[in-house]
Parts: C-alpha cells; structure tokens; sequence
C-alpha cells in the first residue's frame, strides 16, 4: 500500500503541467493521488481521463474523475495490460522517483502515446541547495514529504533526468522549473554566514525545486542527447536571495518564528 497523501479537501492550485494539456484530450494520469488533477482535467478541460494509482483508498477518491482508474503498482502490477491507448498525454507527476525501475514504466508511458504526443513530468531535484547544503553537514534528513520523501527510491539531477528520458527516446520541448529558496523548503537550510554562499547560490539548479517538463518522441532517427546547462541565477537575483535568506535567517535566530521584517512591522503597529 502507498503512503496516504491530503486525505483532506482543500482547495487545488493547478499543477504547471497542466498548463499544457488541450482541452478535450485523453489522459493517462500515473500516480492519480486524490484526484486533484484528475478532476481539474476533468471538469475544466473537458477531458477523458484513465488513472494509476498505488493506493486503494486515494483511488476510490480519483476515480469520481476519471473513465478507468486502474489501482496499481507500477513498478509490480499488470496495470500496462488492462488500459488501452492510445493516449494524447501521459502525466507524471512526481512518480518516477518512487520507482524501483523508472525507465521500465516510461518505455510503456511512451508506448501508449499517440502519434505526437507528449509526457508531461515533474521530477524533485536532489542538487537543490538544501540538499546539497545539508550534505555538508553530514545530513540527508529523510522527510514525509518534499525533496527527501521517505519513500523515494530514485534521485534525479537535471543530467541523470535528461539521459533517462532522453533513452527513451524523448525530447524535452518545454520546461517551466519550480523555484524555491533553501530556507523555504521543509529542510530549511540557510545561506547566512557561509563562507561559500556566494558561490552556492549560482550553482546551476541550485534553487530548482521541481523540474517541470514536457517531452515529445524524436523523429525516429538516433537518440538525441540533449544538453541542458540548468537554470543560474544572475547576479541581482542571487543578491537579493542572500538578503531574503539572511532576513529569515535572524528572523529565527531572534524568536520571531520568520523573517526579521515580522519585528519592525510588529514595532511599527503597537
């Protein structure tokens, strides 16, 4: 059984790989969850929607969404021989890390597309600064959810990403990365006082938290090894994340539970 993720509702903010399914199209959703997704492609974008998903009990909630919801386990379960394609999208949201055999499952997200069409992933980034940062320490602090999800089974940096995909013969055609500060994930690392920061946080990636991405089959010719140099903050914005980062950081260190703006507004009002 798969861990239980927002049993509660709650409102939904799209996911940005969303942004890129048409209207009207037939999805499969591996790694369905709740349904969150499934009901908006469902209800705002008119969509026919089959679903995976590990969990029997986030499955009965999913499944008020789609046409199928197949309940699963990717890496184990016969589920590829009980869905029939093709498909205009295969979404995969935060799934291929938790994944003993990640390409084994994405050859056969690839083998359900249509002619043209696209895999739509998000994928946590284990070269985020708050990872790497933590490293430094000698910490690898295993979460309940977030970059180190105790149950990911998989890592990805942007390259080992990009040679995975890129082995099955895909293409990313559109990428629209989730930035985050180190202090702003549930690891909360901090920049402050660090003789390297200024190196840090220019490092390529170093505050990707999710690779969001849209991939499309290459032609049929030899597979293409794509290069991607990751995403470097320039100049003004790596000062102004040190000085957004210091702010939190004596925040804390002086009690007020966030950043050291909270103080002056709360002198400022009594």
């Amino acid at each position: 059984m798969g861990k239980i993720y927002g049993l509660t509702e709650e409102a939904y903010t799209p996911s940005p790989l969303l942004q890129w399914v048409t209207p009207g199209s037939r999805v499969l959703e591996l790694g369905a969850a709740m349904g969150y997704m499934t009901r908006y492609m469902k209800e705002e974008l008119d969509c026919r929607v089959t679903g995976v998903e590990i969990s029997a009990e986030m499955a009965r909630h999913a499944a008020l969404y789609a046409e199928q919801m197949v309940v699963g386990n990717l890496d184990t379960d016969p589920w590829f021989e009980t869905i029939e394609g093709p498909f205009d999208y295969v979404v995969m949201g935060d799934v291929l890390e938790h994944l003993r055999n990640p390409r084994k499952t994405l050859e056969k997200a690839v083998s359900l597309l249509k002619p043209g069409g696209f895999i739509l992933s998000s994928v946590p980034n284990i070269s985020h600064n708050a990872v790497v940062m933590g490293l430094l320490k000698g910490e690898f602090p295993y979460q309940s959810f977030g970059l180190l999800d105790d149950t990911h089974v998989h890592f990805f940096t942007r390259k080992s990403m990009f040679e995975l995909f890129n082995s099955c013969g895909l293409l990313s055609v559109a990428e629209e990365s989730n930035l985050m500060r180190p202090d702003a994930t549930e690891l909360k690392q901090y920049y402050a006082f660090r003789f390297l920061a200024a190196f840090m946080v220019r490092r390529p990636d170093a505050h990707v938290y999710q690779f969001i991405n849209k991939w499309q089959l290459s032609d049929g010719g030899p597979v293409v090894h794509q290069k991607s140099e990751g995403i470097r903050l320039g100049w003004g914005s790596a000062i102004r994340a040190l000085m957004d980062d210091m702010n939190e950081y004596l925040g804390v260190k002086l009690g007020t539970g966030g950043s050291l703006t909270k103080i002056f507004r709360k002198k400022d009002s009594e």
